[in-house]
C-alpha cells in the first residue's frame, strides 16, 4: 500500500478560508506579472532563429551541414553554425529585425529561407529545411516560410512551431499557448471569444466532430497549423447562400509528412487509496493518406471516461470546476461525481473511394457508478417566514451500457452533383438503484418543528434505441448562384422500461405515515420525418434569393401501466389508474420561407421571413380526456450582417426569432405523484412561446504586435414563456405545473482583451463577463386552505473576470495561470428577505519542468473558493514525476498523486425561482499511481522518439511525443461543408 498520510498533509486550511489574504494573492500575482511585462517594456529586444535540416531521400539529419545567418537586405554574414545531430540548428541573442538564413552541405542543393524577429515572436521556428540531391540545375533553392499567423479570408491560421509547449504536449496543450484560445478545466473551447463545438481534422469530422476526441489525444509534434473560422451549414457552403447561421469551427492540419504511418499511445497504471485502483488504456491509428485506421480501447475504475492523453498517463486528473463568469448556480471540486468502473472500445475508418468520402466509426461504453450524496434546500414562499428546510441523504447504483454507430458519406459525382448521407445511432441499457432520506422542517425562534420525515426508494430498467439519419442531395445548374437543395431528415427513439417505487412518509405533526408500494411498465417511441426543399436564384451582381419548404410529421407513443401491490396475493397486481396513461401525440407542421443575400468583399447581408402551419393532436387512450388539439402559426423572421473591415477585423449582427410549444406532457392535466413530496401535473391551456434573439461580435486581431480584441453581446427577450408554477402542500412537498408569463429576459456580454509579453516570452489575456437575467414564475401556498399566490421574478446580475497567463519559452519551464473571480446578485420580488450575494474565486497553476535527459515533474494546482450561501473552499493538488526511457525515449515511467492534500469534494450551489440548494457527492479522494507508457511513432519507416526536443538537444517537432491520439479524415484543405 502507497502510504501517503507520511507527509505533511494536515497544512493548515484556513489560510485559504481568509478573503482577505486571497485578495492579498491575487494582488501580488497580478504585482509580479505587472513586473514582467514592465521589465520587457524596458529589456532590450533580443530573439532566436531555430531551424531543422534533413534530406528527402532517407529523411536523415544533416549534421554537420553548414548554417549562415546574413542580413536580408545585404549579403553581410553576421553568424554560422552547423546542424547537430538531432537535425537541429539555433542563433541566439539577435535583435528583432529580417534575416536570411542559408544551408548548405556537399552533395546538396543549397536552400535558404526568410525569417522576420518581432515582438509578437521575437523567437522564430524556420520551416523545416528538407534539402534534395545536387543535381545540374545548382541555383539556390529559396523555401517560401510562413508567418506565424496569417488570414485567409475569414480564416486565422497558427503555425503549430511558433508556439512552444512541455514534451508529450497535446492539441489541447497547443491551443492553451495560442492567442484568442480559451479552454477551462473541462477541456471546453472557446476561440475568440465564442465557444468551439466543433473541430475538424484535415478539414474532415473527426469521430463525428467531437471536440475533445480530438484536442485531448492528437499529439503536438504530428500539427502544422490551427485553422479557425465560422463555418457554414453544408447547404449554405455549397448554395453560395449565405444565412448568417455559423459555427465556430477549429480545422487542425496534420504536417504533409504524417500522413503516412503509425502513431498512438498504450499505458498502465496500477495504485491504491481505499483500494486498489487500476488504469489500462491505450490506441493505435495508422495513416495511409486518405486512409485512416484508428483502434483504442480502455478499462479503469479511476473515473476516466474519455481517451485522453492525460487519463491513459496515470494519475494527475483534471482540475476543479469552479465558478465560471456569472451565472446563479456553480459546481465546485476536481474530477466528476460518484466512484465509476469503465470498460471502453472504439474503432474509425475513413477512407476516399473515388468522388465518396467514407468515414465511420463504432464505441462501446459499459460503466457502473457508485455515489453517495447529501444535500440541503431552502423552499422559498412570499412570507419567508414560512419558508421551508429539505436535508436529503441519497445513494444511487447505476449501470450504463452503449454502442454507438456513425457513418458520414460524402460523394461527388461531378462538379455539379453531390450526395450528403448521415446515419447514427445507438443501442442503450441502464439499471438504476436510489435510495432517499429526506427531512423536511421549520425552524422557528431556535426551535425545528419537523413536518415529514421520508423515505423513496427506486430501482429502474431501460433499454432502447436512438437513432438519426439525414441525407442532403444537392444541384448546382449552369448559372451561378443557381441551386436546388432536397433534404430528408430522420430522428427516432424507442425505449422499454420497468421499475419499482416505494415511499415511506411520516407526518410528524399528524403522527401519521403514508406509504406507496409500486411497480410500473413503460413503452415509448418517438419518430420525425422532415423534406426539405431548397432553391436559390441570382438576381444580381453579388444577390440571391433563396426559397425554401418543408413538411415535418412527428409520432409519439407513450404507454404506461402502474400497478400498486396487493398485500392479499403478495403481487403487484391492482391497477393503479391514476398513474396509468396511453399518449399519443402526433405534430404536423409545413413552413415556406424566403430570403434574401448580398454579399461582396467587405458586406455580408441577409434577411428572410419564414411561416409555419402546425397542427398538434394529443390523446390520453385510457382515461378517456377529450383530445388536445391544438392549430399553431409561427413565424421566423431572422437578419445578419457581417462587416468585413480587414481580414483582421469584422463586425457582426444577427437577429432570429422563434416560437416554442409546449410539449405534450406540459399539456396534458394528468397527475403524477410517484414521488409524493414532487408531483406534477399538466396544463391543456398552455399557449406557444415566441423568443427574440439578438446577438452583436466584434472581432479585431493585430497582426503587428499578436494583440487581440473580441466582445460579444447577446439580448433575448420571450412572451408568454412557458414558467413553473410551484404550489406548497401540506405534507411539505411540492406540486409542479405550468402556465404561460411575459417578462423573460436575457443580457449576457463579454470582453477579450490579450496581448504577447516578450520578457519571459508569454501571452496575458483578460476576459470580462457581465450578465442579467429576470426569469418570472408563480408559488402557490395552499397549506392554510385559501390558496396564497404569488408572482415571482427572479433576478440575477452576474459579474465575472478572468486573467489568464501562459508562457511561450523555448526553455525547461512550462507555465500556465490562470484566476476567475465572480460576483452574483439575486433578487427576489416577492420576498426580499430572501435576496442573496454571493462571491467564487477559481485559481489554477499548471507547472512543468523538464531536463535534456527525460526527467519530467509536472504539478497542477486548483484552488475555488465560494462564499454567500455556504462557505466552500477545495484545494485540489496533483503532482506527478516520469522518466523516459529506451533508445528513442519513446517509453515512460510515471508516478502520480492525484488530490495530494486529500481535499476533493464535488459542491454544487444551486439557486432558482422557488429554492436554494447546495449538494455534495462522492468523490474520489486521494491516490497514488504508477504507470507505464509507451508511445508509438512511425512515419515514412521511420521510428520517431521523444517529439518535442526543445529542452533536450533541439527542437525537432516531429518524431514522436506523448499524446494518445486517432487519426483524422484527410482531404484537401478546409472544407467548410463539414
Amino acid at each position: 500500500m502507497l502510504q501517503l498520510d507520511t507527509f505533511a498533509f494536515n497544512w493548515n486550511m484556513t489560510f485559504f478560508n481568509n478573503t482577505h489574504m486571497l485578495r492579498k494573492l491575487l494582488f501580488l500575482s497580478l504585482f509580479l506579472v505587472g513586473c514582467f511585462y514592465g521589465k520587457a517594456q524596458d529589456t532590450s529586444r533580443i530573439g532566436t532563429i531555430t531551424g531543422q535540416a534533413e534530406d528527402t531521400l532517407n529523411h536523415m539529419s544533416l549534421k554537420g551541414a553548414k548554417v549562415r545567418l546574413t542580413r536580408f537586405d545585404d549579403s553581410t554574414i553576421l553568424q554560422t553554425t552547423v546542424v547537430d545531430s538531432n537535425g537541429n540548428f539555433t542563433f541566439e541573442r539577435l535583435p528583432l529585425d529580417s534575416f536570411w538564413v542559408r544551408i548548405s552541405a556537399t552533395g546538396f542543393a543549397s536552400m535558404r529561407q526568410k525569417a522576420v524577429l518581432s515582438n509578437a515572436f521575437p523567437n522564430y521556428p524556420l520551416s523545416p529545411f528538407y534539402m534534395s540531391m545536387a543535381g545540374s540545375n545548382l541555383e539556390e533553392v529559396v523555401v517560401v516560410s510562413t508567418p506565424p499567423i496569417s488570414f485567409r479570408g475569414d480564416t486565422m491560421a497558427l503555425r503549430a512551431d511558433a508556439f512552444n509547449t512541455k514534451p508529450n504536449a497535446t492539441a489541447e496543450d497547443l491551443l492553451k499557448k495560442m492567442p484568442g484560445m480559451e479552454i477551462d478545466g473541462s477541456g471546453n473551447i472557446k476561440a475568440q471569444g465564442e465557444s468551439v463545438s466543433r473541430v475538424l481534422v484535415n478539414g474532415k469530422r473527426f469521430f463525428d466532430g467531437d471536440p475533445k476526441l480530438a484536442t485531448q489525444n492528437l499529439p503536438k509534434d504530428i500539427i502544422d497549423k490551427i485553422e479557425v473560422y465560422d463555418a457554414q451549414s453544408d447547404q449554405s457552403a455549397f448554395s453560395g447562400f449565405d444565412d448568417g447561421n455559423r459555427v465556430k469551427t477549429i480545422n487542425i492540419v496534420i504536417k504533409k509528412d504524417k500522413n503516412v504511418g503509425y502513431f498512438g499511445k498504450q499505458a498502465a497504471g496500477v495504485g491504491h487509496s481505499d483500494q486498489t485502483l487500476y488504469n489500462v488504456g491505450g490506441n493505435i491509428n495508422k495513416f495511409n493518406n486518405d486512409q485512416k485506421i484508428s483502434l483504442l480501447g480502455q478499462i479503469n475504475n479511476v473515473n476516466s471516461q474519455m481517451f485522453t492523453a492525460q487519463d491513459l498517463g496515470g494519475g494527475n486528473g483534471r482540475g476543479a470546476g469552479g465558478g465560471r463568469g456569472a451565472g446563479a448556480s456553480g459546481t465546485f471540486g476536481g474530477g466528476s461525481s460518484g466512484i465509476t468502473k469503465t470498460i471502453a472500445a472504439g474503432l474509425r475508418y475513413a477512407d476516399k473511394w473515388g468522388q465518396t468520402d467514407v468515414d465511420g466509426s463504432y464505441f462501446y461504453n459499459n460503466t457502473k457508478t457508485w455515489n453517495d450524496g447529501h444535500s440541503e434546500r431552502e423552499n422559498l414562499y412570499s412570507d419567508s417566514s414560512q419558508n421551508t428546510n429539505q436535508n436529503s441523504i441519497t445513494g444511487t447504483l447505476s449501470r450504463n451500457q452503449n454502442h454507438r454507430i456513425q457513418f458520414n458519406i460524402q460523394s461527388s459525382f461531378d462538379s455539379t452533383n453531390s450526395l450528403l448521407i448521415r446515419p447514427n445511432m445507438s443501442f442503450i441499457s441502464s439499471d438504476n438503484q436510489s435510495s432517499q432520506l429526506t427531512d423536511i422542517f421549520k425552524d422557528t425562534l431556535g426551535e425545528r418543528k419537523y413536518i415529514t420525515r421520508s423515505n423513496i426508494q427506486n430501482g429502474t430498467h431501460n433499454s432502447g434505441f436512438n437513432g438519426s439519419g439525414n441525407a442532403l442531395y444537392m444541384h448546382r445548374f449552369g448559372k451561378a448562384g443557381r441551386t436546388l437543395s432536397l433534404g430528408l431528415d430522420w430522428s427516432g427513439n424507442q425505449n422499454d422500461g420497468y421499475g419499482y417505487t416505494t415511499n415511506i412518509v411520516n407526518y410528524v405533526s399528524q403522527n401519521r405515515t403514508d406509504s406507496i408500494d409500486r411497480y410500473y411498465t413503460t413503452k415509448s417511441n418517438t419518430n420525425t420525418l422532415t423534406e426539405t426543399v431548397t432553391y436559390t436564384e441570382p438576381i444580381a451582381k453579388n444577390q440571391q434569393l433563396a426559397f425554401t419548404y418543408s413538411h415535418s410529421y412527428r409520432k409519439s407513443v407513450s404507454d404506461r401501466k402502474t400497478y400498486d401491490y396487493n398485500l392479499a396475493t403478495n403481487e403487484y397486481d391492482k391497477l393503479d389508474s391514476t398513474l396509468t396513461n396511453n399518449f399519443n401525440n402526433i405534430y404536423k407542421s409545413d413552413r415556406v420561407e424566403l430570403g434574401y443575400h448580398f454579399n461582396n468583399k467587405t458586406i455580408n447581408f441577409s434577411a428572410g421571413s419564414g411561416i409555419q402551419f402546425g397542427h398538434m393532436i394529443s390523446e390520453n387512450n385510457f382515461k378517456g380526456y377529450e383530445p388536445i388539439d391544438r392549430k399553431y402559426t409561427n413565424f421566423y423572421p431572422t437578419a445578419s450582417f457581417r462587416w468585413n473591415m480587414e481580414q483582421s477585423r469584422r463586425l457582426s449582427f444577427n437577429y432570429s426569432g422563434r416560437t416554442a410549444q409546449p410539449s405534450a406532457g406540459q399539456l396534458q392535466p394528468v397527475l403524477d405523484n410517484s414521488n409524493i413530496l414532487n408531483q406534477t401535473v399538466g396544463n391543456p391551456d398552455l399557449n406557444q412561446s415566441f423568443s427574440h434573439s439578438f446577438r452583436a461580435n466584434y472581432f479585431f486581431f493585430d497582426r503587428t504586435n499578436n494583440k487581440h480584441l473580441f466582445s460579444m453581446l447577446s439580448y433575448t427577450l420571450t412572451t408568454n414563456n412557458i414558467v413553473n408554477v410551484t404550489t406548497r402542500l401540506n405534507n411539505g412537498g411540492q406540486l409542479t405545473s405550468y402556465t404561460n408569463m411575459s417578462g423573460f429576459y436575457s443580457i449576457n456580454g463579454s470582453f477579450d482583451y490579450g496581448f504577447p509579453i516578450v520578457k519571459p516570452q508569454s501571452n496575458l489575456s483578460f476576459r470580462t463577463a457581465l450578465s442579467a437575467q429576470k426569469s418570472p414564475g408563480l408559488v402557490i401556498d395552499n397549506t392554510s386552505g385559501i390558496p396564497d399566490t404569488a408572482r415571482n421574478d427572479t433576478r440575477n446580475y452576474g459579474f465575472g473576470e478572468r486573467i489568464s497567463w501562459t508562457t511561450n519559452l523555448a526553455t525547461t519551464f512550462d507555465v500556465n495561470i490562470s484566476t476567475e473571480p465572480s460576483y452574483t446578485i439575486s433578487k427576489y420580488s416577492f420576498n426580499a428577505g430572501n435576496n442573496t450575494n454571493y462571491f467564487s474565486q477559481n485559481v489554477t497553476f499548471e507547472g512543468t519542468w523538464y531536463t535534456k535527459s527525460g526527467w519530467q515533474v509536472n504539478g497542477t494546482f486548483n484552488y475555488t473558493y465560494y462564499t454567500g450561501l455556504y462557505n466552500t473552499s477545495v484545494p485540489i493538488w496533483n503532482m506527478y514525476i516520469s522518466k523516459s526511457i529506451f533508445k528513442n525515449k519513446q517509453g515512460e515511467i510515471r508516478f502520480s498523486v492525484n488530490d495530494i492534500l486529500n481535499q476533493n469534494k464535488a459542491v454544487t450551489n444551486t439557486r432558482s425561482d422557488n429554492y436554494i440548494m447546495t449538494s455534495t457527492n462522492t468523490v474520489l479522494k486521494r491516490y497514488a499511481m504508477i504507470s507505464f507508457v509507451y508511445n508509438l511513432r512511425s512515419f515514412n519507416g521511420r521510428n520517431g522518439g521523444n517529439g518535442d526536443r526543445r529542452g533536450m538537444g533541439g527542437d525537432r517537432g516531429d518524431r514522436g511525443g506523448m499524446g494518445g491520439g486517432w487519426g483524422g479524415g484527410m482531404g484537401g484543405g478546409r472544407n467548410r461543408s463539414n
